[in-house]
């Protein structure tokens, strides 16, 4: 199991966890034979409980063990927004969940009162999400009608287009989007429209 990112100011992130390591062994057993989901089970737990963790870690010669103590976690999937020189925003998305487009456009509000001219997307080494989401922010810089993405299958029946649905203020606004290799689904469907 590869970490994508973990959670800034989490268990995981104040102990060192890196982008790229990986979990080999959660609690002693191999995570190999389990899916990812199923590792996140294992992970997951009440609140004080400690799970321990074998990480492989690029670079280095043997793996190493951490014990984790298991936190609530408030998951803000746009921790973060501030202004750059010369009228450039700056807004990193860590995630796509449920709450994304509504922080999102609460940080736009901020930047744009605060005199943002152009704005940097940093979607850098986010793992993806919910699918409305990344459509919803497409939506925010595209014309009316501009097509986001589109869907095709085996089966013509279930091939769907999803465009623009708004006219909206951020669309003249020069925009740079950040991504990597570590960055997938939703931010490939936002850098893509």
């Amino acid at each position: 199991m590869v970490v994508i990112s973990p959670i800034e100011g989490g268990p995981a992130y104040r102990l060192g966890i890196q982008a790229g390591d990986v979990i080999s062994h959660i609690n002693g057993e191999s995570t190999k034979p389990i899916t990812s989901y199923e590792a996140m089970l294992k992970l997951r737990g009440i609140k004080g409980t400690k799970v321990n963790i074998t990480i492989v870690r690029e670079g280095m010669e043997k793996p190493f063990e951490l014990t984790i103590v298991r936190e609530e976690i408030p998951l803000y999937s746009v921790p973060y927004s501030f202004m750059l020189q010369d009228e450039i925003g700056y807004i990193f998305i860590r995630n796509f969940s449920a709450t994304t487009t509504k922080e999102f456009e609460e940080k736009m509000e901020s930047l744009v009162k605060q005199g943002m001219k152009g704005l940097i997307l940093d979607m850098r080494t986010n793992g993806g999400g919910t699918f409305i989401q990344s459509i919803e922010i497409s939506d925010e810089f595209l014309p009316r009608g501009t097509l986001i993405v589109s869907m095709k299958g085996k089966n013509k029946e279930y091939d769907k287009e999803f465009r623009a649905l708004y006219d909206n203020q951020y669309e003249k606004i020069p925009l740079v989007i950040l991504i990597n290799r570590g960055s997938a689904s939703a931010p490939e469907i936002v850098s893509g429209a």
